[in-house]
């Protein structure tokens, strides 16, 4: 639905007045609606600003093109160069550091500014996806089914694209959920948006696929837009809930981020964005909050028992601190992952002068899993591939489908695998890593398993269709981690 230049000089000259005068700063805050709620009226509101967005070229920092490259894109090359004076608001999303909430927040209000601007409505909103109502991707961004087209249908996994499969998520009503809202209970804002990120952030990426699993191409996509929609909102809902839950202070505050936006380059806080309504919007309807997980994970777990795979890996010796603040308290050699459940003896018995269970137990220490030199094999880098991992109390009981005990540890998939290749690619680290945060319960589990034989368990999730789970590819290798640890750091305030 391109716009022509007049028209589009018309309608920025008449929006831009509407932005940025008095009378709308003052009202009432703007309100983000569910995508399956939106009238017809409202969804070709949404359709038009990204077809006048696509519509202009890239070198236009109001086009699609530059406000993707905005959060990613690939190096430029003597083919595709950077356009001039790009460099500090091209590349700059923030995944995996204390800034993850916040920097999405400024991108996703800009670029609601901008689509606000160029469709020529200034009420427009960003709606967002709520998958743990329905996990089936909402009718607006799929295939138009009375020919025409759609320019909020993408390249995706082609199940997700036709509705035909749903995300695996708390709604999906089928064992286990892969997907579901890590981290709500927590009251630590940084424990709360590290769980928060790997799921249902990064693991709804890598399911959706296509360009949505790769760090480098994921806001191609506009379901990208209303997935950290989603994101957003429960970051508002989660500090609404109170019981100690703040967002940082001090150093955190004073961060500084770099946009171009509809009345030029910017360069706000992450103090600035603690609530949504300080920045002029608010959400429609509460949030799932207090989900009760179905208590069949021992069932879930012991049902796997002729699928299990046990993989011979070695445990690495004891190793002294390194000059960085992460000490290894246990670690193992490298391992395939592939579609079979794969069990890992966690090496408890071989660790560093610190002390296994003493690292646990200490209150003021970070415990994390981290998979080390992690990478994508080809099949994998066309995302899709989720994983959790869990831990039991015994590797023994668990072969014989007798499993006790067994909690939930993390999870991660071929978008958390991407974030690490790319930060990898600018030397922050030398090697791909993913660090997962290890809950109090798992914590908990190990400290109780610490002189028995307890073991990692990477169970492969599939997407969800006809109430059953997807398995497909099951030898296929995913992904390879040159080394697991369990690694802890000293607690210091941020």
């Amino acid at each position: 639905m391109p716009i022509c230049r007049r028209e589009f000089l018309k309608v920025s000259a008449s929006a831009t007045m509407l932005l940025l005068s008095p009378k709308m700063q003052a009202q009432a805050p703007k309100l983000r609606k569910d995508v399956n709620a939106l009238s017809l009226s409202e969804l070709g509101t949404f359709r038009a600003g990204v077809a006048a967005m696509e519509s202009l070229t890239r070198n236009n920092f109001l086009s699609w093109d530059y406000q993707r490259a905005v959060h990613n894109i690939a190096r430029a090359t003597v083919a595709l160069p950077d356009p001039p004076n790009t460099a500090m608001f091209w590349r700059q999303c923030q995944h995996h550091t204390d800034h993850f909430f916040s920097w999405h927040r400024w991108e996703l209000l800009y670029w609601e500014e901008i689509c606000r601007q160029l469709c020529g409505t200034p009420t427009f909103t960003l709606p967002y996806w709520d998958y743990f109502s329905d996990g089936h991707l909402p009718t607006a961004f799929r295939a138009p089914t009375a020919g025409g087209t759609n320019v909020l249908f993408h390249g995706r996994s082609a199940l997700i694209n036709d509705g035909s499969a749903e995300l695996n998520t708390i709604a999906a009503g089928s064992g286990w959920p892969a997907i579901s809202p890590q981290g709500v209970g927590e009251t630590d804002f940084f424990m709360f948006q590290s769980l928060f990120e790997a799921n249902p952030h990064d693991l709804v990426h890598g399911y959706v696929g296509g360009d949505m699993g790769s760090v480098l191409t994921s806001a191609l996509d506009p379901v990208f837009y209303a997935h950290h929609a989603n994101i957003d909102r429960y970051w508002a809902k989660w500090l609404q809930q109170g019981g100690g839950r703040t967002n940082p202070t001090g150093s955190w505050a004073g961060t500084t981020f770099n946009f171009q936006t509809v009345s030029g380059p910017k360069a706000p806080t992450a103090g600035a964005a603690q609530t949504p309504e300080a920045l002029g919007y608010t959400y429609d309807s509460q949030v799932r909050v207090d989900v009760k997980k179905v208590p069949d994970l021992l069932k879930y777990l012991n049902g796997l028992k002729d699928r299990y795979k046990y993989p011979r890996t070695l445990p690495i010796p004891p190793r002294p601190p390194g000059p960085g603040p992460w000490v290894t308290v246990a670690a193992t050699n490298a391992l395939e992952l592939d579609g079979n459940p794969t069990v890992v003896r966690v090496p408890n018995k071989n660790v560093t002068t610190k002390g296994f269970v003493p690292a646990l137990k200490a209150p003021d220490t970070d415990i994390v899993l981290t998979l080390y030199d992690v990478r994508s094999t080809r099949i994998a880098q066309q995302g899709g591939y989720v994983y959790q991992v869990f831990l039991t109390s015994s590797e023994k009981d668990l072969a014989q489908g007798l499993a006790k005990t067994a909690v939930e540890v993390a999870s991660f998939s071929s978008f958390s695998v991407s974030v690490a290749e790319q930060h990898q690619e600018h030397a922050q680290p030398s090697v791909p890593q993913i660090r997962l945060p290890i809950s109090a319960e798992a914590r908990k589990l190990l400290v109780i398993s610490g002189d028995s034989d307890p073991a990692l368990v990477f169970v492969r999730r599939g997407l969800i269709t006809k109430g059953r789970e997807i398995e497909d590819n099951v030898e296929q290798v995913f992904f390879t981690i040159g080394e697991i640890r369990i690694e802890a750091k000293q607690r210091t305030s941020r």
